[in-house]
């Protein structure tokens, strides 16, 4: 099952468990934060090396982030895949541990981009 882990206002996750995370899902990581208001993702980082360097750059005293770190059940194992997503036009990100049921299997498609297309307006 996927990782997801939050990081508060003020606070950096720890490097060991930056990497823990990694070791259980090594299929690729995201991180969504919130900079100048907006939602950034910042995904597709298909090495812990790649991960580390885009989560540094991030300003932990001014925002919240959620990290996730994939394992691959349905999909591609390819950056696209990787979570956070973004929902609609709502300007929020997505990520999700576990699998969803309410979609098919699909050899190309992750599930969250096949429940994505499912409900496009469930987030607007």
């Amino acid at each position: 099952m996927c990782v997801i882990m939050v990081q508060p206002i003020g606070k950096k996750l720890p490097a060991d468990v930056l990497r823990s995370g990694w070791d259980a899902n090594p299929d690729g990581a995201g991180v969504a934060y919130v900079k100048d208001g907006k939602v950034v993702i910042d995904k597709g980082h298909m090495t812990l090396d790649s991960f580390i360097k885009a989560y540094d750059s991030i300003n932990v005293a001014t925002t919240p982030a959620v990290v996730h770190f994939r394992i691959r059940t349905h999909g591609l194992l390819d950056e696209e895949r990787t979570h956070p997503f973004y929902v609609g036009n709502s300007g929020a990100a997505l990520a999700h541990n576990g699998v969803l049921a309410c979609v098919p299997y699909d050899a190309t498609l992750s599930d969250t981009q096949l429940f994505l297309a499912k409900y496009p307006r469930l987030f607007d």
